[in-house]
């Protein structure tokens, strides 16, 4: 559950240090998190922009 809480991908690896989760699994979602966004999200709003405007 802690791999998928908004915040800062170094906030979210402490937290799950300190509560003894799977370090490498909450890192791993929250880069995928990030990559998507830098990625897919603009790709996908620069498409739907051209639907928009016709």
């Amino acid at each position: 559950m802690l791999s998928l809480a908004p915040g800062g991908m170094d906030q979210m690896a402490i937290i799950a240090k300190e509560v003894h989760g799977d370090l490498s699994m909450v890192t791993s979602y929250q880069l995928f998190r990030t990559l998507c966004i830098f990625f897919v999200v603009p790709g996908l709003l620069r498409f739907l922009f051209r639907l928009r405007r016709g």
